[in-house]
């Protein structure tokens, strides 16, 4: 059926609501390419990078590590660049700066999911809206008409029912990218909270919280670290 209407033939069922879902489609469509670019982008994580900032950062060689950290623009990087910088601090202020960064990394993560969320709750909701009005339409042209009956109802809520399914077709494929989206981030945050509390460990290795790395102390524990 909707094949037959075609593109105008829908929109003129509903004008207003038709419309609306038709935006949101587009605007859903574009947050989805801009995030999936930045999942690909700022959410990447490279085996290689990781085993040579380790590398590093075992062997006491923090300006080296500071670099590579600098020289990558994503959430890892960031985190572990946070780490290496503030080794002037003890462990506990070193990880609340970490956990802080952590924090503002996993906001910029988490940017515009809940517009997926709001298009896959609110979108039927207005389809139905568009159904609702429109089969009140169809019994205000009945009554107005006197005449056809059962006819003219059932074309009209025939029409109306374009509103609600409209409204499932932008409303599925939002909830299906919010899940995608929050199951990929879940992922990141793990890899996000293990590894840099490795970065911690290998900075500090088992000097008390409270304490700033001795470096006498923290040389021989990175010595051993690296062999």
């Amino acid at each position: 059926m909707l094949m037959e209407m075609g593109f105008m033939g829908i929109i003129k069922v509903n004008p207003a609501i038709i419309i609306t879902l038709l935006i949101f489609s587009v605007i859903m469509l574009t947050f989805l390419i801009e995030r999936i670019w930045a999942y690909l982008t700022i959410g990447s994580w490279s085996e290689k990078f990781w085993e040579k900032l380790k590398q590093s950062v075992a062997a006491g060689r923090l300006h080296e590590a500071r670099a590579m950290c600098s020289q990558k623009n994503n959430v890892f990087a960031k985190v572990f660049f946070t780490a290496i910088s503030n080794t002037h601090l003890t462990r506990a202020d070193n990880e609340d700066l970490v956990q802080i960064e952590k924090e503002n990394q996993q906001d910029v993560l988490r940017k515009r999911l809940g517009i997926f969320a709001t298009f896959s709750f609110v979108s039927p909701l207005i389809g139905l809206l568009g159904t609702v009005t429109g089969i009140m339409q169809a019994f205000h042209d009945l009554a107005k008409s006197g005449s056809g009956g059962a006819n003219i109802v059932a074309a009209g809520i025939s029409e109306a029912l374009i509103a609600t399914a409209m409204g499932i077709i932008v409303a599925v494929p939002s909830a299906v990218f919010y899940n995608m989206f929050t199951y990929k981030l879940r992922g990141i945050v793990t890899k996000l909270n293990n590894y840099a509390q490795e970065i911690i460990i290998l900075i500090y290795g088992g000097e008390p919280v409270g304490e700033k790395p001795a470096q006498p102390k923290a040389s021989e524990i990175r010595a051993k670290t690296s062999h």
